[in-house]
């Protein structure tokens, strides 16, 4: 289920399967975290809250492309956590999205985490 919006922007997949997506993201091994960006751009708003480290930009018409912003943990494969990032977000029912950018912005240490 989707959201309608104004003719320009992206269609904004329901609330329920945003959350969803970051719970399973989440459960990846090697994800830390999810990261709103440095000014906290990274982000599906919703009424009265919002879903951090999702984006989604609309490049050209129907062409939507998805953000998803992380931290790692220290040791893991950056290139294998990518990808299995990315076929979270091709199983889920978030909505049609025709490209997938994921961007590991940081990688910490498991005690670094733990102290912010």
């Amino acid at each position: 289920m989707t959201t309608p919006r104004p003719s320009g922007l992206p269609t904004l997949p329901s609330y329920e399967s945003a959350y969803a997506l970051t719970e399973k993201i989440l459960g990846i091994d090697g994800v830390a975290e999810l990261r709103g960006g440095r000014f906290g751009e990274v982000a599906l708003l919703y009424p009265r809250c919002k879903i951090t480290g999702l984006r989604l930009d609309d490049i050209q018409q129907g062409q939507q492309t998805l953000e998803v912003n992380v931290a790692a943990y220290y040791g893991y494969n950056l290139t294998e956590l990518a990808q299995s990032i990315t076929a979270a977000v091709a199983d889920s029912d978030l909505c049609d999205v025709n490209s997938i950018d994921v961007v590991i912005s940081d990688v910490v240490k498991l005690t670094q985490l733990k102290e912010l």
